[in-house]
């Protein structure tokens, strides 16, 4: 009798991520030590600056949006330049959300124009930390005023001591 695939007495060893399952173990990401995925790929933490420039073509309320919410994402050193294509699908999807609210049409219409509206708003919305659980998963960013003499003093010594 042939003991095929499963069967009794083959030997079967599955792989998961790379490490056999009698021995798994788990791989998490350690932010402290600079490393990735799986402990092997470095953090990218070169990551550009400077305000998002608010593009052309933001209709009112989109615009409103985009003048309230980017300033202070900016701030908290959580949008760059390069997050402008991204910010500017967040106020669009805001102004949609809130045509929405406006239109005058039957409750289901309605109801489904909010919905898809609001589930694209918070899926770019949880990139940037807006609420209080998308804030507590991502990881802490230090914005540092370059007037600070405290961040100017470590800006110095720091670079006496690779120097």
């Amino acid at each position: 009798m042939d003991a095929g695939p499963g069967g009794k007495g083959a030997k079967i060893v599955s792989i998961w991520k790379g490490v056999d399952r009698r021995h798994r173990r788990a791989h998490f990401n350690d932010i402290s030590k600079g490393v990735g995925k799986m402990g092997r790929k470095p953090l990218h933490n070169d990551a550009p600056s400077g305000m998002p420039t608010k593009p052309d073509g933001l209709d009112s309320i989109a615009s409103e949006a985009w003048d309230d919410i980017v300033p202070k994402l900016f701030e908290q050193g959580r949008a760059t330049s390069v997050d402008a294509l991204q910010l500017q699908g967040l106020c669009e999807w805001w102004s949609e959300y809130r045509k929405a609210c406006d239109t005058q049409c039957d409750a289901y219409r309605r109801a489904v124009l909010k919905a898809v509206a609001w589930k694209q708003f918070s899926a770019i919305a949880t990139k940037f930390g807006m609420s209080p659980k998308d804030r507590q998963r991502m990881p802490k960013v230090d914005v540092v005023n370059p007037d600070d003499p405290i961040a100017r003093l470590i800006r110095e010594r720091g670079h006496r001591q690779a120097g």
